[in-house]
């Protein structure tokens, strides 16, 4: 994968023709002063962590001190459900003509912030002036002046704002609350989405301005970037009768097909050198025994039981030389693909949703193929939803299918598909999700979650995946082809 540049769009006016305020020329000094287009980017990177408290969606489940064992247990198989970032817009267009007055509008339609409890920073304090003043004179194409600013959600890094112009065009803005996040991840996301859109079709959001100086006159780090239309899946999928849900995940197959022929190193540069998963790595082996060394930072009881968990992810990889779907060439992940980052536009019952914007690339890195090819978390059994069991095999049964349908016949590509399916297993899955994706804010679950992974992996538990007891691997991988008769 070539090294792609940061690609912002700068739609420069004739400022002279036009009154400047004391914001206008605050924002021209700090222009001069910093220039926001000009960093060299890594091949293919993103950040693996994976935080939990960046959720909105009101149906998620929150680590609970007091439940600590059932908490832990549930988000280690990433059951969580949508934690509701908000990557490239809200993923649900206004209508500027039906949105009231008042500050009652809900979260993924504007209103106020989400509450924040006594511990987080406060509220960012935007100079709105100077934000119109970039959004007016920086901004491509002619929509006039920016006439109002829509605040949406708050996550665990940025505060969300949609900027609606007199023309009512409109794009997100995405606002860095935290000032110690780790900005090559930015970085990282706008190099992954501009090389997607420019060697796939997958749709993902374009960037149209970047300033990563927290000094600036706006008042944070921020990115102005296209505001793609669509509902979220998760909020859609309930309501999708079968075959609509099987249209859906043809389409996201589509997608993980084209991001298996986007090749790279296996690394992670948005990580800093000092910790563990960064890269590049010339095996597996050597990513996983990253987040195994002694100074990786995690607790000393969590670091005694390093040499056990050793034994079996290691283990396993030294016997898979020659296992395609572990080993180079790697391809371009997501991160974080899921539902509430995949965006559809629905507009009627009677027609089919269709794929509208794939949003939030900021977790994207490169890694094997097995850990592209994986169940979206909405088509896996969970225990509290049985009822949901049979359709669930029939889907993945499709999407396996469908997925592999996008290779040639008989071609090692296709083959590698199935065997990512076929080969799953307890020791990698649960190595992925509790050492690579997660920072753990407790000791306490940290422990437990690496227990049970040991408890499991001791007890010869070969359940890929969580989420039921009586966990068994589906059983419609036996064809060589991926050939057989539809379930319906």
């Amino acid at each position: 994968m070539e090294t792609p540049r940061m690609q912002t769009t700068e739609a420069h006016r004739d400022a002279t023709t036009v009154p400047k305020t004391d914001a206008d020329l605050a924002v021209e000094e700090q222009q001069s002063r910093t220039p926001h287009s000009q960093s060299s980017l890594p091949r293919s990177t993103g950040d693996t962590t994976l935080h939990k408290d960046e959720s909105t969606d009101e149906d998620e489940q929150v680590l609970d001190p007091e439940n600590d064992e059932q908490d832990a247990a549930a988000d280690v198989d990433g059951r969580q459900g949508g934690d509701g970032r908000i990557g490239a817009g809200d993923g649900e267009k206004s209508d500027r003509s039906k949105r009231p007055d008042d500050d009652s509008r809900d979260g993924s339609h504007g209103g106020s912030i989400t509450s924040w409890t006594s511990n987080e920073a406060p509220p960012l304090e935007l100079n709105y002036e100077a934000l119109k003043h970039v959004a007016r004179y920086y901004l491509p194409g002619n929509h006039g002046e920016c006439t109002e600013i829509e605040t949406l959600e708050r996550g665990s890094y940025h505060e969300i704002r949609i900027l609606w112009f007199e023309d009512d065009w409109s794009c997100v803005g995405r606002f860095t609350w935290r000032k110690e996040e780790n900005l090559s991840v930015l970085e990282s996301e706008i190099a992954n989405t501009t090389y997607v859109r420019e060697h796939t079709t997958i749709p993902v959001p374009q960037t149209y301005y970047v300033n990563l100086d927290p000094t600036h006159p706006v008042g944070a780090p921020f990115v102005l970037m296209e505001h793609m239309e669509g509902h979220h899946l998760y909020k859609m999928w309930k309501a999708l009768k079968t075959e609509y849900r099987i249209s859906v995940l043809s389409q996201i197959a589509e997608v993980l097909a084209q991001l298996a022929r986007l090749n790279g190193s296996l690394q992670n540069l948005t990580i800093p050198e000092h910790e563990p998963g960064r890269g590049p790595y010339d095996s597996l082996q050597d990513y996983a025994r990253s987040f195994l060394r002694e100074d990786t930072g995690r607790c000393d009881e969590v670091m005694a039981l390093y040499p056990k968990v050793e034994e079996h992810p290691i283990s396993f990889l030294n016997q898979q030389t020659g296992n395609s779907t572990l080993e180079a060439p790697y391809r371009l992940l997501h991160g974080d693909f899921d539902a509430q980052n995949m965006l559809f536009t629905w507009d009627s019952p009677d027609q089919t949703p269709k794929l509208s914007g794939i949003i939030d690339w900021d977790n994207s890195y490169t890694g094997p193929l097995y850990w592209l090819c994986e169940y979206p978390v909405f088509i896996r059994d969970i225990d509290h939803e049985e009822h949901l069991y049979e359709e669930n095999k029939i889907l993945r049964k499709r999407f396996v299918r469908m997925l592999a349908d996008k290779f040639p016949a008989g071609s090692e590509d296709r083959r590698d598909i199935q065997e990512c399916f076929r080969q799953k297993n307890r020791a990698l899955n649960g190595f992925r999700e509790i050492f690579t994706r997660i920072r753990w804010g407790q000791v306490r679950i940290e422990l437990i979650a690496v227990g049970k992974y040991l408890e499991d992996l001791v007890q010869g538990g070969e359940a890929a995946y969580g989420g039921r007891p009586d966990y068994e691997p589906d059983s419609e991988l036996g064809s060589d082809d991926g050939e057989g008769d539809d379930d319906q």
